[in-house]
């Protein structure tokens, strides 16, 4: 009889387990369910639905971007500025498109939620003060309209206190602080002194010219002219054009001469189709691993890999005539193969229809 009375507690403990895990699983449920509720409940009062920044983003036509350093005794500046549909930085430098469009499409998300403070106080609390934001962002529409927000400090994993500068209250929102950075670096489009081979007419480098006649390509050297093949003229126009900016080293003549650059050494001039010339001169940074390079045209400096610059600088007139002698080579290898073929070809045709006539012949005797 014990024993029936054991196996009977057993089965009312495993039974009264088994309602205390189903109640718990019950009370979780309804936890998430209530958290859930009470967030639609503050989006439904005008909370983290309203979008912070009422900007029509489509006509943004221009981004200045103040940024302070982290010993606040310095602040870098940026402006980009939208024109024939390109954003560009200053003095004309094309801008990366896919980094403005991750930037605007980062701000028309930022959604303003409950203000963390109203009273107008304590912005500088906040890093978000007129005098001591970390980083201060204007928009400017086509009609002139500019809206102004002050970035302050970290708010969490990835929240930022941010305010508007015509407004006293302080939010906490989901913003990507990277995107908002007035390192030009960040912003710049790398290939943005790059030029296509379709707009090529002539190029001068080191010792060699390599121009379009109205026959084709040339390359001139020593007072020499020689016919070189499409493929070949194709080929270094393409290995010297590849040139990638690795960031503006200066945006004035005054920002230029704080550079320490030695005499250029390497000097590549370009003649567009249109007529357009342009003079790339690159000149080394003693213990930098860049050259400067200044263009026509601009005011600012940039800074070129010298990888870069050492490849361009081996290249010489003796080794296109020799890359273009292979190329012949190989043409006039193929050239003579085809008709090599298109001869035996054209035999066993000839013998084919001579074998049939004799055929034809048999078969009438």
């Amino acid at each position: 009889m014990s024993n029936a009375i054991l196996s009977g507690a057993r089965l009312n403990n495993e039974r009264i387990k088994e309602i205390l895990a189903i109640f718990l699983v019950f009370q979780i449920g309804l936890f998430f369910f209530l958290i859930n509720q009470s967030g639609k409940s503050s989006q439904s009062a005008g909370g983290p639905t309203n979008h912070l920044l009422s900007l029509d983003f489509d006509k943004l036509k221009k981004i200045s971007i103040s940024e302070r350093s982290p010993d606040e005794k310095k602040i870098s500046n940026l402006t980009l500025n939208k024109e024939g549909g390109f954003w560009w930085l200053a003095d004309k430098v094309l801008a990366k498109i896919s980094t403005v469009n991750n930037f605007i499409n980062n701000l028309q998300e930022v959604r303003e939620g409950i203000p963390v403070t109203s009273s107008g106080e304590t912005p500088e609390r906040y890093k978000v003060g007129q005098n001591n934001f970390v980083r201060k962002i204007d928009l400017v529409d086509a009609k002139g309209q500019q809206v102004t927000i002050l970035v302050g400090e970290a708010a969490g994993l990835r929240n930022v206190y941010v305010r508007l500068a015509n407004d006293k209250n302080v939010y906490s929102v989901e913003l990507n602080r990277e995107l908002t950075t007035a390192n030009d670096r960040e912003w710049l489009d790398r290939d943005c002194l790059k030029f296509t081979r379709s707009q090529f007419n002539c190029l001068s480098l080191n010792d060699f010219q390599i121009k379009l006649g109205n026959s084709g390509w040339v390359l001139s050297s020593n007072g020499k002219d020689t016919q070189i093949s499409a493929t070949t003229a194709v080929y270094f126009i393409d290995q010297i054009s590849k040139i990638r900016v690795d960031s503006i080293l200066a945006r004035t003549a005054a920002e230029a001469e704080q550079i320490k650059s030695e005499s250029p050494d390497l000097k590549l001039e370009v003649k567009l189709k249109n007529g357009q010339k342009n003079d790339f001169v690159f000149s080394g940074v003693k213990g930098k691993p860049y050259h400067a390079l200044k263009t026509t045209g601009r005011a600012c400096t940039f800074a070129v890999s010298n990888e870069y610059v050492d490849s361009i600088k081996a290249i010489d007139a003796k080794q296109i005539l020799e890359a273009n002698a292979a190329v012949e080579g190989i043409a006039g290898k193929s050239t003579a193969k085809v008709a090599k073929d298109k001869s035996t070809a054209n035999a066993a045709k000839d013998k084919s229809t001579a074998n049939a006539a004799t055929d034809k012949n048999s078969g009438k005797h």
